[in-house]
């Protein structure tokens, strides 16, 4: 399986409501920049990094995607997704230009989609994949002795202190 195209992608969603607000930034849509990674066996994965929804900034971003990050995969195997990652970050002229802002977010959504592609090949939810899936949450009979070696810390903590728990800071 070899890379055959990198094609980025833009989309600006709107958000529930009228706007999300912090104190520095209003926004009513938020910003979908992606990658497409096409493989000379027919599959291809998606990924994507989210932004503001500025389109000047969403551009420079799929301008890295194309025109610095996708000449680096094209013939390359998507599924040595490590590898590959590698090659992006320690790229001399991508960490000349910076390290950071517009390359990390390209690099972003390249790696989603490169673990997309792997997933695709092995035929496996990418959840899984990546680790999910692990056995339910604690017992209770642990649960119960994480209380216990809690208590027993936290007494004797006060007792070194010579208090009632108040931390020094």
């Amino acid at each position: 399986m070899k890379i055959t195209a990198v094609e980025p992608f833009i989309l600006h969603v709107p958000v529930t409501g009228s706007q999300i607000a912090d104190s520095t930034h209003s926004i009513t849509h938020w910003g979908v920049v992606g990658a497409r990674i096409a493989t000379d066996d027919g599959l291809s994965g998606y990924g994507f990094t989210g932004t503001h929804a500025h389109l000047p900034g969403d551009q420079l971003i799929t301008r890295c995607i194309a025109t610095c990050h996708a000449p680096l995969l094209v013939g390359e195997d998507p599924r040595d997704v490590q590898r590959l990652w590698h090659k992006l970050a320690r790229n001399p002229a991508l960490q000349w230009i910076g390290r950071a802002g517009i390359t990390t977010l390209s690099q972003a959504a390249i790696d989603v989609a490169l673990w997309d592609l792997k997933a695709k090949a092995l035929e496996q939810p990418l959840w899984k994949l990546l680790g999910g899936g692990a056995a339910a949450g604690p017992r209770v009979q642990h649960r119960h002795r994480l209380a216990e070696h809690r208590r027993r810390r936290a007494g004797a903590g006060r007792a070194a202190r010579g208090g009632p728990g108040l931390h020094r800071h």
